[in-house]
């Protein structure tokens, strides 16, 4: 016959495992994309992402990378209680032209693996504002005119109007 005490120092103990098993860290992101747009070339930009532990441990970011030298990342380094916030800023250096993305991994306790965020853009010499040449917008498309309107045509008559447009996606 199973001891009573004994009985119960089992049913506590899986209680208590079990318990501990479902208390955690998690994670949740105000973002984990962060597009700069146009970035000045020379001019270092700086995203901030604000991370929140949803979970009833303390989340803890044991370690923060980047996926090249031309990014530099600074982030929580206490452990951030249930409920409360803290932020990852990563700064990229703009040296070279183009389109860039980059790709930070966080490892924390919420996670077996990284996570990970993104910064992307484009570094250039000029920035090109085209929000008031080209007001209208269907998605990534920008266009000088709404709607196209010809006036009475008669018959053998070819009127043309132009439509100017901008494709600002990738």
């Amino acid at each position: 016959m199973i001891d009573m005490k004994y009985l119960l120092t089992i049913i506590t103990l899986a209680s208590l495992s079990t318990s501990l098993a479902i208390a955690q860290a998690k994670i949740e992101f105000d973002k984990k994309v962060h597009d700069f747009g146009e970035v000045l070339w020379k001019k270092p930009a700086t995203a901030t992402f604000t991370i929140t532990n949803i979970g009833d441990k303390p989340l803890v970011l044991s370690n923060v990378t980047t996926s090249c030298g031309c990014t530099v990342v600074d982030w929580t380094k206490s452990p951030i209680q249930p409920g409360s916030s803290g932020t990852v800023m990563s700064t990229f250096d703009a040296k070279m032209l183009g389109r860039f993305s980059k790709s930070i991994g966080l490892y924390t306790n919420a996670s077996n693996a990284p996570i990970y965020l993104n910064i992307k853009g484009e570094v250039t010499t000029e920035i090109k504002d085209f929000s008031k040449t080209f007001p209208y917008r269907i998605g990534p498309i920008l266009m000088d005119r709404e709607e196209i309107t010809f006036e009475d045509i008669n018959r053998g008559e070819n009127p043309v109007i132009e439509l100017n447009l901008v494709n600002t996606s990738d």
